[in-house]
């Protein structure tokens, strides 16, 4: 349920677009044949690291990489780009705050 921000540049267009979790988004108006950088901005997340993208068109595989910016050219129809993320960090805090809360109604006393 994490959201990640990504940034689309290439031929005038400068986008920044957010996707939350494992949802999707579609964008429209870029050019057929033309040449885009997508960029996962990676900076601002300690919890997730970046793993990999892969890119598709009409459901083949036409490029993959293991660095957080793409480079694609787009086909007629069915482009898409899939970035992969894995959670490096599984606390929302440095761990040193955890601490499990045991409660007994029988003792004088909580722990």
């Amino acid at each position: 349920n994490q959201t990640f921000i990504f940034r689309i540049e290439g031929n005038g267009v400068d986008l920044t677009v957010t996707i939350h979790g494992d949802d999707e988004i579609t964008i429209t108006g870029l050019t057929v044949g033309n040449t885009y950088t997508v960029t996962e901005e990676t900076d601002w997340s300690w919890r997730y690291d970046f793993a990999s993208w892969a890119f598709a068109t009409d459901g083949d595989t036409d490029a993959e990489g293991n660095t957080n910016d793409a480079s694609v050219t787009l086909g007629a129809t069915g482009n898409t780009i899939t970035f992969t993320n894995t959670r490096s960090n599984k606390y929302w805090l440095d761990g040193d705050s955890y601490k499990v809360n045991i409660y007994n109604a029988n003792a004088s006393s909580q722990e």
